[in-house]
């Protein structure tokens, strides 16, 4: 009796198992298909506003004379400036949301290595120290959340601290009182606000695009 007891005990326990891992599977392919969908939406928002900066460009600079100066000045010092910060935006927001979405499936895979590898010797009612131990590895500020389970990526994403970026941000600008070059200004940069995982310079060359536009532009209204 108490064998058939351990044994109904054990095939509770591997089908709840296999539960957990058909979920956490199936959260993994959906985070997936919500990363390919954030790369998407950055290209297109890219490809997009380049697009339409290049029309009121060309729309704008004929306009640099006599009988139209007025419009086109606001064209080249409102309008176009005002586009190229916006898209900029847009692009560093689906850059962003990319990056924790790559974050935390690390976090699936390394929750399903628990699972299967019993070497580690963590069980996953001790989570939270595993957790603190991936953020450390990934340079990640800890979020006090749960996500030992499943269906927990939303709650995730909403929830970084404010404090951490306010804190980054005042140890930046604490770092920038002391630069003497700007070899020095990335690695301050680097240090405070890392991107693992992710090419930081490729971020970069998309946002520089339209910092170049806007200084382009306004250039060539003052000229």
């Amino acid at each position: 009796m108490k064998e058939k007891k351990e044994v109904s005990e054990k095939g509770k326990g591997e089908l709840a198992l296999r539960h957990y891992i058909d979920v956490a599977l199936e959260e993994y392919r959906t985070l997936r298909n919500e990363s390919r969908q954030c790369s998407v939406n950055m290209f297109t928002a890219l490809y997009i506003g380049l697009a339409i900066i290049g029309i009121i460009l060309a729309v704008g600079l004929p306009l640099l004379i006599e009988e139209t100066i007025i419009i086109g000045l606001l064209i080249l010092y409102l309008f176009v400036p005002t586009l190229a910060i916006g898209v900029a935006f847009l692009v560093l927001g689906e850059a962003v949301r990319f990056k924790r979405v790559g974050d935390y499936i690390c976090f699936i895979e390394a929750k399903l290595t628990l699972l299967f590898k019993e070497s580690y010797g963590v069980k996953i009612e001790n989570w939270d120290s595993w957790q603190r131990e991936i953020e450390k590895a990934l340079l990640l500020t800890h979020i006090p959340i749960d996500i030992s389970n499943p269906l927990a990526w939303e709650r995730w994403l909403r929830g970084a601290p404010k404090e951490s970026f306010l804190n980054n941000l005042r140890d930046s600008l604490l770092c920038l009182r002391h630069l003497k070059d700007w070899a020095q200004l990335l690695a301050c940069l680097k240090v405070q606000f890392p991107l693992t995982g992710h090419l930081g310079w490729v971020y970069g060359i998309r946002i520089g695009i339209f910092a170049i536009i806007s200084i382009f532009s306004w250039g060539v209204a003052v000229t």
